[in-house]
């Protein structure tokens, strides 16, 4: 849901690996809760969403992407590229579908793994609650040298929604995500292995795009094209 997680160029997770580093201006202890649960979760979830992406070069697209989870393992999925990681040991290997290379990264498991944390933060903020069809949401912005993210996050950490905004004027990259569906059951058993990310586990009835964005979930209105 998140990512896992992997959209806008694998979810514009490279970035330059640091430590969130906690201010008491800066971190509100209640967003930093929600953010904690993202990163701590045990919960068995399968997250079926729709990413709409503009790139830092001004191309758009649209796709879908998926997101797995059962204690500490996590896979995250789009057309792209597929990545698996274990939440508990930091482990994490991403998958290129192109080119069938792949790589084991510290950073991957931080980008999986609830909301990325590869990019110190510079200022987390809780910004309200709402009820929805996935149940009691949270949602918090987060501030870093790049971007301007939100998030929404459910009672038991999954991502239900997420949205990334460039903070420079001069770059153009943006992403908004969308849920579709968030199922308790997983597709199937062996989802967690680096042999199985040469197959994807995502039905084809979440590979279609929905008829319109409700943009129900995002703070903000719809900006990525």
């Amino acid at each position: 849901m998140r990512l896992l997680r992997l959209a806008a160029a694998c979810l514009a997770l490279a970035g330059t690996a640091a430590n969130a580093q906690k201010s008491e201006k800066q971190i509100d202890a209640r967003a930093l809760a929600v953010f904690e649960r993202t990163k701590t979760t045990t919960a068995t979830y399968a997250l079926y969403s729709w990413n709409w992406v503009q790139d830092p070069e001004g191309n758009i697209r649209s796709e879908w992407a998926a997101e797995f989870h059962d204690g500490a393992l996590h896979r995250v999925e789009t057309p792209a590229a597929r990545l698996v990681a274990n939440c508990l040991t930091g482990d994490g290997t991403i998958y290129d579908v192109a080119s069938g290379d792949r790589w084991s990264e510290e950073w991957v498991a931080k980008a999986a793994c609830g909301i990325n944390s590869n990019i110190e933060l510079r200022a987390l903020e809780w910004v309200g609650q709402a009820d929805s069809r996935f149940g009691p949401l949270e949602t918090i912005r987060l501030i870093d040298a790049v971007n301007t993210r939100y998030y929404v996050v459910d009672t038991k950490g999954v991502l239900i929604a997420s949205e990334y905004f460039s903070r420079h004027d001069h770059v153009a990259n943006c992403l908004q995500s969308e849920p579709l569906a968030v199922e308790s059951r997983l597709p199937r058993d062996d989802l967690f292995t680096e042999a199985s990310l040469e197959h994807s586990a995502v039905p084809e009835k979440f590979r279609q795009a929905p008829v319109a964005p409700s943009g129900g979930y995002w703070h903000s209105a719809r900006r990525c094209p």
